[in-house]
């Protein structure tokens, strides 16, 4: 569906939809997501959603992109509000990016784990939200004058990925790390990334 073409209404719903698939993943993970769960829950029948839908996967790219609006809201709250000025602040914002996914497992999986059409993602115009993507050239932006551009995006996924790691292995609980452990883990990866 084209977002030019869809009513008012139909954006308002969409989104009902979506912010009730969000919950029922918090509360049950994604393998309890269905069209019939989410219509159940928001209170409509499961023909409504393929009136706003083409298919499930549609509708949890736009869930996805709420995940993503929530960890950028819940990451300016417990990290510095401004573009970061030091590596101590670029781990304060990673430790807060970690802390969503410690306190919100199912997200994490979600987000990491459960497969989506690649296909559906690009037909529908998904996009990684404008905060997000912001949040994350603000983080880096006092690294320019330090780094070229390809450094600075080197280091960024080396950051990410290895946060990635860390997580995983906490949240599966196969490993000895700890929750308490992840800020201590983060910070020795962000220096070791940016130094």
């Amino acid at each position: 569906m084209n977002e030019e073409t869809i009513s008012k209404k139909s954006q308002r719903l969409r989104l009902y939809f979506a912010q009730t698939a969000r919950d029922i993943i918090l509360e049950s993970g994604a393998q309890a997501v269905s069209v019939r769960s989410i219509a159940k829950r928001a209170g409509y029948a499961y023909a409504t959603l393929y009136n706003h839908f083409e298919n499930l996967d549609e509708l949890l790219w736009l869930t996805r992109s709420l995940f993503i609006e929530d960890i950028a809201a819940d990451m300016d709250k417990n990290a510095p509000g401004r573009a970061a000025q030091s590596t101590q602040e670029v781990c304060a914002l990673f430790v807060a990016y970690a802390d969503y996914f410690v306190r919100h497992p199912a997200a994490y999986e979600f987000l990491y784990f459960y497969p989506l059409q690649k296909d559906v993602k690009k037909t529908r115009g998904y996009h990684e939200t404008e905060a997000f993507q912001e949040k994350f050239r603000q983080t880096f932006a006092y690294l320019s004058a330090q780094k070229t551009p390809q450094e600075v995006e080197n280091a960024i996924k080396t950051i990410l990925y290895a946060i990635h790691g860390l997580l995983t292995l906490c949240i599966a609980g196969n490993d000895d790390l700890s929750i308490r452990d992840i800020p201590d883990e983060i910070g020795r990866i962000v220096r070791f990334a940016l130094d």
